[in-house]
């Protein structure tokens, strides 16, 4: 709160974008706290990577990673112990959305022994024009976008969320994960809700069936 009253940004389009927005992200504190997760939020600006010093302040700021040891008993009487997730997020400028540089980044993930890279809404892939191009309402497509994402996840040898918007303009991200154990989540579809032109909430068909798939 002492943040925002400093930082006094405003984004009001729609009108109540900060305030959605805060929403969310306060969920989304409580309930990482709530599942085990240490969450760090770190503001743009705050380290600038390039300095010589930029993982010696990293490393004051996030302290001693801590491996989280807490058993989380769930609702449904499942049972999770020693969570110890690793994501990554692929954030480019403008000038690395193309090719060689995004090989030369995939190239040091591949040597990582990350879980899950993240592309954010504006990331770039080679294989965009599959993701922009296709319906996310036509299953063919659907099943084509899936298979791209998949083969990504074990070029990678890591699960994959891959963002983007379709041939309509709905913001989408694919979930894929071609190691997925069985019983687990190998390949998924999100829709964006809310801050979006298109909502999931416009498909007829959401409640009925996706929401629930």
């Amino acid at each position: 709160m002492r943040a925002c009253a400093d930082v006094q940004a405003k984004d009001e389009n729609p009108a109540n974008r900060d305030e959605v927005r805060a929403y969310y992200d306060s969920t989304r504190d409580i309930e990482a706290y709530k599942h085990g997760y240490r969450l760090v939020r770190i503001m743009h600006g705050q380290i600038n990577f390039e300095d010589d010093d930029s993982s010696e302040k990293l490393k004051m700021l996030i302290g001693e990673i801590i491996e989280i040891q807490q058993v989380k008993q769930l609702t449904f009487g499942e049972t999770y112990k020693n969570v110890n997730l690793k994501i990554a997020m692929y954030l480019q400028a403008e000038q690395w959305k193309n090719k060689k540089d995004f090989d030369n980044a995939m190239s040091i993930v591949k040597k990582t022994d990350i879980d899950i890279l993240v592309f954010p809404e504006t990331g770039w892939t080679p294989f965009e024009d599959i993701l922009e191009q296709s319906d996310i309402a036509n299953e063919a497509d659907i099943d084509k976008i899936f298979d791209r994402c998949e083969e990504f996840s074990r070029e990678l040898g890591c699960a994959v969320v891959v963002s983007s918007c379709d041939k309509y303009n709905t913001l989408y991200s694919i979930f894929a994960n071609v190691f997925a154990p069985k019983g687990e989540t190998r390949c998924q579809l999100y829709i964006k809700h809310t801050m979006t032109n298109f909502s999931a909430f416009d498909f007829e068909n959401y409640t009925r069936d996706w929401a629930n798939a």
